[in-house]
C-alpha cells in the first residue's frame, strides 16, 4: 500500500495470476491452514475454463502500486484526503504471515487519526 513496491505483490500480479491454472492453488498457498477440497472447489467453480478468467487475469495488473501507474496519484491523493482526516474509530487487523500487506498496519495507524487508541490486532494469518 501507499505506493510501495512489494516484490510478493509484483510476482502475483505479473506471474502467478497469469499462469496458475486453478485459483485454488493460489488461495491455498496464501492460507495458513489446509483447505478442504470443498473449499478449494469453491474458488475454481466460477471459472470452468480460461475464458472465464479473463478479468481476473487483468485485474492484478491494474492495481496502482507505483507512481508510473496511471491511477497511482489519484489513489494516493484519495488516501491522503479521506483517511488523514478520518476521526471515526478505525481498527486495523493484519496477518503476520501475509507477504503482500505485512507491516501495512503501521502506515494506517499512523495516517488515520481514528486509529489512535484502538485495539489493533496482528493475527498469525496469511492473506486469506
Amino acid at each position: 500500500g501507499f505506493g510501495t513496491h512489494n516484490p510478493a505483490f509484483q510476482r502475483w500480479a505479473n506471474v502467478d495470476s497469469q499462469q496458475l491454472p486453478l485459483w485454488s492453488l493460489m488461495i491455498q498457498i496464501a492460507t495458513k491452514r489446509d483447505l478442504t477440497q470443498h473449499e478449494l472447489d469453491a474458488y475454481d467453480i466460477p471459472f470452468p475454463n480460461e475464458k472465464y478468467k479473463a478479468a481476473s487475469r487483468v485485474m492484478p495488473q491494474l492495481v496502482p502500486v507505483t507512481k508510473q501507474h496511471g491511477g497511482w496519484e489519484e489513489n494516493a491523493g484519495a488516501i491522503r484526503r479521506v483517511f488523514s482526516k478520518w476521526k471515526k474509530p478505525f481498527l486495523t487487523i493484519f496477518g503476520t504471515k501475509d507477504p503482500i500487506t505485512r507491516g501495512g498496519e503501521k502506515k494506517w495507524q499512523t495516517l488515520v487519526p481514528g486509529a489512535k487508541g484502538q485495539d489493533h490486532r496482528l493475527l498469525r494469518a496469511g492473506h486469506f
